[in-house]
């Protein structure tokens, strides 16, 4: 659900919601039984999935990093930018007679060069005919493709009927008339929901059951840790982690805008100071109820907050962290909660991730002092050790009084 000048928007998923890492869990999976189906040389057929979701949230990315983490080829192309059945199926051309071996192919005079640095010689015997050529983005592992990889067909539901109905041959099989997928690649696509005013074209039955479905949502966390890991502007990650909804329920605030705004504020120092630019920045790339918050979240000074380095690192803990920094958002009238489970999940970031258990005995004890602090409310103090410990800081457990938080509350 989303809303839109005050409406509420029900959009149109398929398949199961997940965030993106039990997303990229799933699509590892589909891959690695499609592999095996071409292993077995069955007459199973290969499973094509359709990832379902908002824009701007990382939908083709996923599949993306899998290629990458698995060291394997990537290809995509974006179906809504044709503008005519060649665009998928190829055009005339000229083919040319090549040989390697015993085996020869008619290939397209464009590739021919391609072919003989990869081996092959040409033919002169045989005459040159008018083909069918592939399009150029069809992975041909002849002249030096992956025999493995992942093909994505980008927003698929935006492209016009004429195209989508001539993909459903490359969904069933694999490949069209004039060309071929190689056996080891797989094809994931994306989708934007309907229901709302995405411009997209309904599928039909016979479209539908051709793919496996999924549908993304946003997870706060999941996205910090990567914003983190891709050094984008920890004010930025910081004002995420606080108003993950801003993200969820915009229509203009997605995981790309708040990327792109990223960049834009990145080389602002003092936000506060230049808050005019600033707002139209944020206007430029954020719902106006997400650039307002964010001023207010300059003006409340929250996007100065200590780093976990400095936190961790601090030398005299009691004195510059807990009561000179902590307890100004755990104390008082109004606690700010939210601004403590930020810090308290980027610390977290910080030792599992970025340290990767591999503290220092300051760093540790620290981290120690810090979950300690009774001011901070103790679901946030039991959600740092519950995590930690399942993150490589079992050791934390060792301490009395963590150890009596976590046995408090089993």
């Amino acid at each position: 659900m989303s809303k839109k000048q005050g409406k509420s928007i029900a959009y149109e998923y398929h398949g199961t919601m997940l965030t993106a890492d039990r997303i990229m869990f799933f699509l590892e999976h589909i891959y690695n039984s499609n592999l095996t189906t071409v292993e077995r040389n069955d007459q199973g057929k290969k499973v094509p999935i359709c990832i379902w979701g908002k824009h701007g949230i990382g939908k083709t990315a996923l599949p993306e990093q899998l290629a990458e983490n698995l060291g394997i080829g990537f290809e995509k192309i974006s179906p809504a930018q044709f503008e005519e059945m060649g665009d998928l199926l190829g055009m005339p051309s000229t083919g040319i007679w090549v040989i390697k071996d015993d085996q020869t192919k008619l290939v397209d005079k464009d590739n021919v060069d391609s072919y003989i640095n990869a081996g092959w010689s040409k033919d002169n015997s045989r005459p040159s005919q008018t083909i069918t050529a592939a399009p150029p983005w069809v992975p041909n592992v002849d002249i030096g493709a992956p025999k493995k990889g992942i093909f994505v067909i980008d927003d698929f539901n935006r492209a016009g009927k004429r195209i989508i109905n001539g993909i459903m041959d490359l969904l069933q099989n694999g490949g069209l008339a004039t060309w071929k997928l190689p056996e080891g690649w797989s094809i994931m696509l994306t989708a934007n929901p309907g229901g709302g005013d995405y411009q997209v074209t309904e599928l039909d039955g016979a479209q539908m059951t051709r793919m496996t479905h999924i549908s993304m949502e946003f997870e706060e966390k999941a996205w910090a840790k990567w914003a983190l890991s891709n050094d984008i502007d920890e004010r930025v990650v910081n004002f995420v982690l606080a108003h993950p909804e801003l993200i969820r329920d915009g229509e203009l605030t997605t995981p790309r805008s708040i990327e792109y705004f990223a960049n834009n504020i990145r080389n602002i120092k003092n936000l506060k100071e230049n808050i005019d630019m600033v707002m139209v920045l944020s206007n430029g790339n954020l719902d106006p109820n997400a650039a307002v918050v964010f001023t207010t979240f300059i003006n409340d000074n929250l996007t100065t907050l200590k780093s976990p380095k400095e936190i961790l690192e601090a030398k005299d803990f009691e004195k510059t962290i807990e009561k000179g920094f902590i307890e100004k958002f755990s104390k008082g009238a109004a606690p700010r909660v939210d601004v403590l489970s930020v810090l308290s999940t980027r610390i977290i970031f910080y030792c599992t991730d970025t340290l990767n258990g591999k503290l220092t005995k300051l760093q540790e004890k620290n981290l120690k002092a810090y979950i300690n602090i009774k001011s901070i409310p103790n679901d946030i103090r039991l959600n740092m050790a519950q995590e930690l410990i399942q993150g490589k800081l079992k050791r934390i457990m060792a301490d009395p009084e963590i150890g009596k938080l976590l046995l408090n509350r089993m």
